[in-house]
């Protein structure tokens, strides 16, 4: 072809007889042949290369999860069981989940099986294993294997179309607050005609977050903060029943239906134009119940909790604003022990004197909770064991808006803590435990003695028993007859032992407490400001 051209344009005389040499020339024609099968056969391959992206963009569906997505955790224990062998349990979510994954027992209430049979049940050859181990009330352990398709290509089959998973894992690009590699999970399957294919990856989602919805059904997720964003702290935990965790009569009840109340309340809420959110101070001494109250109470009304620590070295201002707004949905925040961050000085408290190091700041706290940067459709539980000690600014409407002390055991609680571990006992037997405490405790002149012939409640309060320490006397004897335990519960509150936590509250033994820390210290600055934070009693 070339030669041909050379010819026809070549003219007569000198300049001819030069295009005829170099065409007969075989070296020349061969060069110029090479050339022109080179530049066919690239441009072949760049038409091929165009023609495969556009058949790719066309003809194949693909969506990318990467491993900060939430439906990460989801998708890749479920690859799994949508590939078993048995063709039945491809596209149900009714039929057996044989996944280690599932806590306990399966959707059939099975046990959940060995790792052999299940490494029998799924075609994949390539798995990542994760070990788990699962602590039983008796004391023993049960170890758990989980699952998931490992880093590189696997093809599995749902709702009889094929899918191709390709997960690959970045080890230049790692989680700084948990070390794990970035992953991303991609899959791939062919594009039909209308939305099918889109179907076909929105019913892989919902079966996928359903079987983890199916694993947390019944129980209480606990989440903490790792950078900014919440992660699951262990496993999920049973939901603790409300009526487990007694408090003053008519007291949970009352908590409880605010809480609902408020939970109805979002369209009266947005009418308004007032911010939707509310908070809870529960505040009294420790071991009385404040705790266990909000677990039980997020199980009693399906919400998880977000544990929020602000010792986090890691949290400032912006941080923690961030961390409150993307909260997960139907959650409670608990904020533990307040009164340890900030004094009501408005200072962050220092280690050495007691409290735990911060790096946020006041202000910074206050604009979270109730400010410019704080979020709505979010409630926020709030504890402490000294209400003094919080600043009135924290604690005002707007920022809290219930405030509920919950002091030491009642008769009410006495009684109904009896009556729980010896049901079959009558109301008579309870009355008379309670008698026992309020005689020990009058023998011994404890509490206020004034107060025993006025008001019984304030008698008990001032006795200082805790519901944990009721608890702790009954799980001591819960082989014990309810006449052993009638008889041993005034040696056990009163005796020396137990009466050390009493005897902190003593005003010579609290001052004798700060002039040997005082004296500890070696420079003045510290002294002034562990005075300042530490004041002795004013009856001394």
């Amino acid at each position: 072809m070339v030669k041909d051209i050379i010819e026809q344009s070549a003219t007569g005389g000198m300049m001819g007889t030069f295009y005829q040499s170099l065409s007969s020339n075989p070296y020349f024609s061969a060069g110029f042949g090479l050339v022109g099968v080179g530049t066919a056969m690239a441009l072949v391959r760049s038409g091929w290369r165009a023609g495969l992206h556009v058949m790719r963009r066309r003809l194949l569906l693909t969506m990318e999860i990467s491993s900060k997505d939430a439906s990460y955790n989801w998708v890749l224990p479920y690859l799994l069981q949508i590939n078993k062998r048995n063709p039945k349990v491809s596209s149900s979510l009714s039929t057996n989940v044989a996944t280690a994954e599932n806590l306990g027992k399966n959707l059939n209430g099975e046990e959940p099986k060995p790792a052999t049979d299940f490494m029998a049940d799924t075609k994949l050859n390539h798995l990542s294993l994760l070990t788990r181990f699962v602590k039983h009330a008796n004391g023993s352990t049960s170890v758990f294997w989980d699952f998931a398709p490992s880093i590189g290509s696997h093809l599995i089959k749902f709702n009889n179309r094929y899918i191709l998973v390709n997960r690959q894992r970045d080890q230049t690009v790692v989680d700084m607050t948990t070390g794990q590699p970035f992953e991303t999970v991609t899959l791939t399957t062919l594009a039909l005609k209308g939305d099918s294919s889109m179907k076909l990856f929105e019913s892989l989602l919902k079966e996928s977050r359903e079987l983890a919805r199916v694993k947390e059904e019944g129980k209480t997720v606990i989440y903490t903060s790792w950078g900014t964003e919440w992660r699951p702290f262990g496993q999920p935990r049973r939901r603790r029943s409300i009526s487990s965790v007694l408090l003053a009569d008519g007291l949970g009840d009352s908590i409880l239906q605010d809480f609902k109340k408020f939970m109805q309340s979002g369209q009266w809420y947005m009418n308004r134009g007032i911010p939707y959110r509310r908070g809870y101070l529960l505040y009294g001494p420790p071991g009385c119940g404040k705790s266990s109250y909000i677990q039980a109470l997020a199980g009693e009304v399906g919400y998880d909790i977000c544990i929020l620590s602000l010792s986090d070295r890691g949290l400032t201002d912006d941080r923690l604003s961030y961390i409150l707004s993307v909260a997960p949905p139907r959650c409670v925040i608990l904020l533990e022990d307040v009164d340890a961050a900030f004094t009501s000085g408005r200072e962050a408290v220092d280690a050495k004197n007691g409290g735990f190091s911060t790096h946020i700041t006041f202000s910074g706290l206050l604009n979270v909770l109730d400010g410019v940067a704080s979020s709505e459709e979010r409630i926020i539980f709030m504890t402490t064991n000294h209400l003094e000690k919080l600043d009135p600014a924290l604690i005002r409407p707007g920022r809290i808006d219930v405030k509920q002390y919950i002091g030491y055991a009642t008769r009410h609680q006495m009684e109904g803590m009896f009556n729980r571990f010896f049901p079959d006992c009558s109301d008579t037997a309870s009355a008379t435990f309670v008698e026992r405490v309020i005689y020990g405790g009058n023998k011994r002149n404890l509490g206020d003695l004034e107060a025993k012939e006025e008001d019984e409640s304030k008698y008990l309060e001032s006795l200082k028993i805790s519901m944990a320490q009721l608890q702790a006397f009954f799980l001591l004897h819960q082989n014990s007859s309810p006449r052993e335990a009638i008889d041993s519960i005034e040696e056990y509150l009163f005796s020396s032992d137990n009466m050390k936590d009493t005897k902190k509250d003593d005003p010579m033994a609290t001052t004798a407490s700060l002039l040997s820390k005082v004296l500890e210290l070696k420079n003045p600055n510290d002294v002034v400001d562990y005075m300042k934070n530490n004041k002795p009693p004013k009856n001394i």
